[in-house]
């Protein structure tokens, strides 16, 4: 019985030990200067550091592109400057009515909520204002 005892601690134990606490690993430091591409060259991939409650002006491409997050679907693509890369964005703006066709520029604000289910993002974005919407 104490070697079970012995053994059943120690795997417990290991499996707290196992955890990466690495600074490192923390996705919203990646830039273009640090974001490996899958050719092993790096891109202009930047993605949006959201912070909870913080407005947010993101450029909406005219198109939007497959994607495959929880399930398959179709993501806005964004990006902050316009010299970087469009990245998917996986989740809706409440008050956003997307056009196909339109460049947009527009705030947005992420808000917390710890009721969302674990397949979804973290926040719930909330359209605060259009900037500009440009033909392409």
């Amino acid at each position: 019985m104490k070697i079970f005892t012995v053994v059943s601690l120690s795997l417990i134990a290991l499996t707290f030990l196992s955890c990466n606490t690495n600074d490192n690993d923390d996705l919203s430091n990646l830039t273009s200067k640090n974001t490996p591409s899958k050719s092993g060259m790096t891109s202009k991939v930047k993605m949006v550091d959201w912070q909870d409650g913080e407005e947010k002006v993101i450029i909406v491409g005219p198109n939007k592109q497959s994607c495959v997050g929880a399930y398959p679907m179709e993501c806005l693509q964004i990006k902050e400057n316009q010299e970087d890369n469009w990245t998917n964005f996986y989740d809706g703006i409440n008050g956003f009515d997307y056009e196909p066709g339109y460049e947009y520029v527009i705030k947005v604000r992420p808000e917390a909520d710890p009721y969302r289910p674990s397949d979804s993002g973290f926040f719930i974005y909330t359209l605060v204002e259009v900037i500009s919407k440009t033909e392409i």
